[in-house]
């Protein structure tokens, strides 16, 4: 209970002034409770403010880093070669690379 009060005293203080003359102020136990309820939720809320300013940092550069690799042509070799692998784990198949001749006609 005299924890609120300086808090009580404090928020105050802040408010009027040092040289504010309230008298005594005297919180009830259910008012301290509301306000340290109020308090934790202040510090909950800013806690998930920024966290999700985080969230969004991180994926405005995931981005921008995949608009940077879009046309980059070593990062499509190695997709190619991923999705290659991909198939070839699936079954039997005979890939060709490198130039495919040019079929006979006939």
């Amino acid at each position: 209970m005299a924890n609120c009060r300086l808090v009580a005293k404090a928020r105050l203080r802040h408010v009027f002034g040092s040289g504010g003359r309230l008298g005594p102020t005297h919180y009830l136990r259910p008012n301290c409770h509301l306000f340290s309820r109020h308090l934790e939720a202040k510090i909950r809320a800013k806690a998930d403010l920024e966290n999700a300013r985080t969230a969004v940092a991180t994926a405005r550069t995931l981005k921008n880093a995949a608009e940077l690799m879009k046309d980059d042509d070593s990062i499509r070799f190695f997709q190619y070669l991923e999705t290659i692998t991909k198939i070839a784990a699936k079954g039997k198949h005979t890939f060709l690379v490198g130039d495919f001749p040019a079929l006979p006609k006939g």
